[in-house]
């Protein structure tokens, strides 16, 4: 054994044998000085004290064990990267995935958003879950391949009786073409939750795309009343595939965007 240790275990026995010393000797001393009144006065100022030393223990130890969870969190984390484009078919998207880390991706949404003016309709964010084309899994093994994952972009109408219901782009973009609303701005975000979870938030959030998009204006239908042919404006339910037609020469289009940087 070093020096320095036995130096230590000498200066840990000196200070339990000193404490001991006190305990015993102080509450006479007290007493023989200033009676009960003294005794009690002690009582309260030890009692305070040992309350005190719990606190600060306490806060030892969450401190330690929050220090170990974010250690723990950054062990765990998934590290994901996408490869080519976007694809949207009709409201799905489609993205190809890999995770480089080493905690496990258990669940995967795409959070979609309309950021621009909605009219006189309250659109909220859908998030809707991300699977597996192949295999229905919403997981991502550490040091895995590409796969290809796929989600329907929905939203949430807030003003409605189910404002918990998603309802699909083309449902939204019909509301608002009879409103002459004639484009739109989509957001999508990819929400990502891994072993690495910390106090319920999402372990990652990556914006994938945000784009304007041209809705489709009104049709013209003929229809037969009364013997007679009338001609009526009708609404037109635009899709994202369909609205991607139209180039807006964004660099964060959703049929153009490209990242390889992990989140």
């Amino acid at each position: 054994m070093s020096k320095k240790r036995l130096i230590n275990k000498e200066l840990r026995r000196l200070g339990i044998f000193i404490a001991v010393l006190a305990i015993v000797i102080v509450p006479i001393l007290v007493y023989q000085s200033y009676g009960n009144v003294g005794v009690e006065l002690l009582s309260i100022i030890i009692g305070s004290l040992l309350t005190l030393t719990l606190v600060v223990l306490y806060f030892q130890q969450y401190s330690i064990l929050k220090k170990q969870t974010e250690l723990r969190h950054r062990e765990y984390r998934s590290s994901l990267s996408k490869a080519g484009t976007i694809v949207a078919d009709d409201d799905n998207i489609s993205i190809k995935l890999k995770n480089k880390g080493r905690g496990k991706v258990t669940r995967m949404f795409i959070k979609s958003e309309i950021i621009s003016e909605t009219g006189d309709i309250d659109v909220g964010f859908g998030r809707t879950s991300l699977k597996n084309v192949e295999t229905d899994s919403t997981e991502l093994e550490p040091n895995s391949d590409f796969q290809e994952f796929e989600a329907r972009a929905t939203f949430r109408i807030l003003s409605s009786d189910d404002p918990d219901r998603g309802y699909p782009f083309k449902y939204i973009t019909n509301r608002l073409s009879l409103q002459n609303i004639t484009s739109c701005t989509l957001r999508l975000t990819l929400e990502v939750v891994d072993e690495g979870l910390i106090e319920g938030n999402f372990s990652h959030e990556k914006k994938l795309a945000e784009q304007e998009l041209e809705i489709k204006g009104s049709k013209t239908v003929t229809r037969i009343e009364n013997g007679e042919e009338i001609q009526k404006e009708l609404p037109q339910a635009t899709s994202i595939e369909d609205a991607l037609e139209t180039d807006y020469a964004s660099r964060n289009d959703i049929n153009k965007t490209r990242w390889e940087e992990a989140l």
